[in-house]
């Protein structure tokens, strides 16, 4: 009795180490190149309110017809205040593309700077020169979610990001790439700006804001989880 005593113990401290040093991650946000949510994107994302926030599909990275705002956890600033990272992804048929990493700022309107960046598929980013980075980004064009290094008329234009939206295509590299919900999602390919008229410019079907919260572990494997947690059950009764 005493072997399995020792046994159940460690497992069961094994679960709760786990549990505490890690963070998972948490869908608040999501755009489908598909979808048919009337309005500005930049503005879903800061004063949208819920949308299909009790929907799985919705919540589902490779469903591009449906828009996603978890507002039960955005608009609750203490929510916000237990975030340690913000991941800016995009998916293309379900498979991730590109992601950029950030520090999670003072509340979700103002975590997309270029100060705040802490790492992702763009090293140089936090340090690179560009003329827009931020949420609204260039609203004559309805550029949303917008990293750009230069403009210098149509043919030069260059950048990182873009979430294009209704009422922008300025410029033949937007009107080109526009899905049938006039959205593109737009990303430069290279580990640094891209022209935006390149060819090989990448083009995601889904835009995704997770955040990374404390005190929700990473899966463990089944056997040794359930079995830890039955320890701790135990273990606790016994008390």
């Amino acid at each position: 009795m005493r072997v399995l005593k020792v046994l159940l113990t460690t497992a069961a401290s094994a679960v709760l180490t786990t549990a505490s040093a890690d963070a998972a991650s948490l869908l608040v946000f999501k755009l489908g190149n598909g979808a048919s949510t009337i309005g500005s994107l930049s503005q879903l994302y800061l004063n949208g309110g819920a949308i299909r926030e009790n929907e799985a599909a919705a919540q589902s990275l490779s469903n591009s017809s449906l828009d996603y705002r978890n507002a039960t956890f955005l608009d609750t600033p203490a929510n916000w205040a237990t975030v340690q990272r913000v991941d800016v992804q995009l998916y293309n048929r379900g498979t991730l593309m590109r992601t950029i990493s950030f520090s999670p700022g003072s509340s979700y309107s103002n975590f997309f700077t270029q100060s705040n960046v802490i790492g992702g598929d763009y090293p140089n980013l936090a340090t690179a020169n560009v003329n827009f980075f931020s949420i609204p980004g260039d609203a004559n064009y309805n550029r949303n979610f917008f990293i750009n290094q230069n403009y210098g008329g149509c043919g030069n234009d260059a950048g990182y990001l873009v979430v294009l939206g209704v009422g922008g295509a300025a410029c033949s590299w937007e009107s080109d790439r526009y899905s049938t919900a006039n959205r593109a999602f737009l990303y430069s390919r290279n580990s640094g700006p891209q022209n935006w008229n390149d060819e090989r410019i990448g083009q995601a079907d889904v835009f995704a804001i997770s955040v990374n919260v404390p005190g929700v572990a990473t899966p463990a494997p089944t056997a040794l989880a359930l079995f830890g947690l039955g320890a701790l059950a135990l273990g606790l009764r016994r008390r």
